[in-house]
């Protein structure tokens, strides 16, 4: 039971207010991030959560601060993947914030559709990503949040022919949370006077003989 009157104490020293303006402090970052699914199981109440994804919210916004500013620290990617990752977990797990929820899901729309198009070619971006579509998903959003799904499927669809496994596993769960693309939208529009030409070989067909249009 100490450890249990323990855990809560704990949650202001894990849920600091980062700055990022040094590398340690986004090793540090990630470090946070690890604990706080820990501490929430420990303690889920409806407060604990509304404090945690208070916190989320505002490290997302000093990631995307910084991510501008140095593209090549990996870290940075893996912490924003983090954050939208065990924003969904809370989200998921707490049916009692889904007005606070969706409002804070709906703010980090746009933060999360430039880190997909900034890294489509990221593990972590596809992971991310994916479960901010499910925490969308769990508080009744639209799964058409970003401006076009035309253009998540073309950056995307690459990954498809890369060898790494989970990258392709998670580009298909990021694409299977999209609105489903029509194959055919209007039968009008398509041309199928290309499919009717005669092959050579019939042109050239004897006198007197049976011309057929296509392959028999």
């Amino acid at each position: 039971s100490s450890n249990h009157d323990l855990f809560p104490k704990l949650i202001p020293m894990v849920l600091q207010d980062i700055t990022l303006t040094e590398t340690e402090d986004v090793k540090g970052l990630l470090f946070l991030l690890r604990c706080v699914p820990l501490l929430y199981n420990v303690n889920k109440t409806k407060k604990t959560c509304q404090k945690i994804l208070l916190w989320l919210g505002k490290i997302i916004k000093r990631l995307d601060e910084r991510i501008p500013q140095d593209q090549t620290d990996k870290n940075l990617i893996i912490a924003k993947a983090l954050v939208l990752e065990i924003t969904s977990l809370l989200i998921c797990s707490d049916s009692t914030n889904t007005l606070f929820a969706k409002e804070l899901v709906e703010k980090m729309t746009p933060s999360a559709q430039s880190f997909l198009f900034q890294n489509p070619t990221s593990v972590w971006t596809m992971r991310g990503t994916f479960y901010f579509l499910k925490a969308a998903n769990s508080v009744n959003l639209p799964n058409d949040l970003f401006a076009s799904v035309d253009q998540v499927f073309d950056a995307l669809s690459p990954n498809l022919r890369q060898c790494n496994h989970y990258l392709r596993l998670y580009t298909l769960c990021v694409l299977d949370s999209l609105p489903k693309k029509q194959f055919v939208v209007n039968h009008a529009d398509i041309d199928f006077t290309g499919d009717l030409d005669e092959e050579p070989s019939s042109s050239l067909s004897k006198p007197g003989s049976v011309v057929f249009s296509g392959s028999c």
